[in-house]
């Protein structure tokens, strides 16, 4: 909530003026990601038959990175649409890590890159006039929906041009950041075992993390009913393995 929260001065506030368009922009990022964590959780609990918070907090989270491009610039309706589609394919390209093997597992790319790219897109095709006017001083032809046929290119170019820069940058500062003494990116496999509050500082940071790795194995919550297989996105915050538990005499 507090993320939400911050989230809509961030896009009422890129308007750089109090204005109808600050207004639109507050209206727009909440339809886009009220809708995109609905639509997430209901994608989740159609595999699992049991409603996820960690899948409505990521579905919020790809409606917000998804309206920030969009949020001044198409009307309301489109905003649901928006909020629909990022929060369906956002939630589907989680499973793009399972399959290239990538340890992503806080859905960056999911959550952030793709749902970027989604509202750069939608612009080409949403972005209205009078929507980008609402300032009192913007002109702009708008995108597809004015019949303002050559914006479609502008987002495109503008898509390869961020996720170019994006991806060199941060493949500099990580090169910069392994070879660093003590900053290596990875940790050895039993210190990912172990958690890395555990190993990087010898103790947890939340109560709950270290009971559930006292307590409970690996199939700890089958019990319930609820055995249905574990999302992408879920299943890296329970990494903990049935030897740490079969160690405590419970």
């Amino acid at each position: 909530m507090l993320l939400w929260f911050g989230w809509l001065g961030f896009n009422g506030l890129t308007c750089l003026t109090p204005s109808l368009k600050s207004v639109y922009a507050i209206m727009n990022t909440n339809l886009c990601a009220a809708f995109g964590g609905f639509t997430w959780c209901l994608l989740d609990f159609l595999r699992t038959n049991r409603w996820s918070t960690v899948g409505l907090c990521s579905g919020i989270i790809s409606g917000l990175v998804a309206a920030t491009p969009t949020s001044g610039v198409i009307p309301l309706w489109a905003s649901v649409v928006l909020g629909i589609v990022s929060g369906f394919i956002c939630n589907c390209a989680t499973y793009i890590k399972v399959w290239l093997k990538v340890d992503d597992a806080l859905d960056v790319l999911a959550e952030h890159g793709i749902a970027g790219v989604i509202g750069l897109f939608f612009n080409a095709i949403f972005a209205a006039d009078y929507v980008l006017g609402y300032d009192g001083y913007t002109e702009h032809p708008g995108g597809w929906i004015n019949h303002h046929w050559s914006q479609m290119y502008k987002q495109l170019a503008y898509i390869g041009a961020t996720a170019g820069y994006s991806m060199m940058v941060t493949a500099l500062i990580c090169f910069v950041l392994d070879k660093v003494p003590y900053c290596k990116l990875r940790v050895d496999e039993e210190a990912e075992e172990a958690g890395m509050d555990e190993d990087q500082i010898g103790e947890f940071a939340y109560d709950y993390v270290e009971v559930r790795r006292n307590f409970f194995d690996v199939n700890g919550f089958e019990e319930s009913g609820n055995s249905e297989k574990a999302m992408p996105h879920s299943s890296s915050s329970s990494s903990f393995t049935s030897s740490t538990a079969n160690n405590q005499n419970v």
